[in-house]
């Protein structure tokens, strides 16, 4: 699976690129969410048949609603990856925020989490897509 990562941690974001690209999957890590390009145009740029990722997991360390706003910005923007598999990782999420991310229709992944529950949510995406997941 092609898995996007926006993790401003570079000791994370590392971990998550190897631990996962050791899993087989294509792994491209952000240390911030400017790298995506609908931060700054107003339309996706994908390929008209395809996200560019298929699953993409994003830390939400700075202004939570920063990123959840991203994430809801990046549907209205025209993005083709299915919201369950934008995943939002943070430590100190409120239970009014999971609740906001999830009616958003995101997953939510809290930190600390073993690399277990990051590959598990990936099976659900590739499922969701129908995909065959890596191991």
């Amino acid at each position: 699976m092609r898995v996007y990562i926006f993790e401003d941690d570079p000791s994370i974001l590392k971990m998550l690129t190897l631990y996962l690209q050791n899993k087989g999957h294509q792994v491209q890590g952000f240390l911030d969410t400017y790298s995506c390009p609908l931060y700054e145009l107003d339309t996706c740029a994908c390929p008209p048949d395809k996200p560019c990722a298929e699953a993409v997991l994003i830390n939400s360390r700075k202004q939570h609603s920063d990123n959840i706003d991203f994430l809801v910005k990046q549907e209205k923007k025209g993005c083709k990856l299915t919201n369950p598999n934008k995943a939002v990782m943070s430590t100190s999420l409120t239970d009014e925020q999971v609740k906001k991310i999830r009616e958003s229709g995101f997953s939510v992944i809290k930190k600390p989490f073993k690399l277990i529950q990051v590959e598990e949510w990936l099976r659900e995406c590739a499922a969701r897509l129908g995909l065959q997941a890596e191991s």
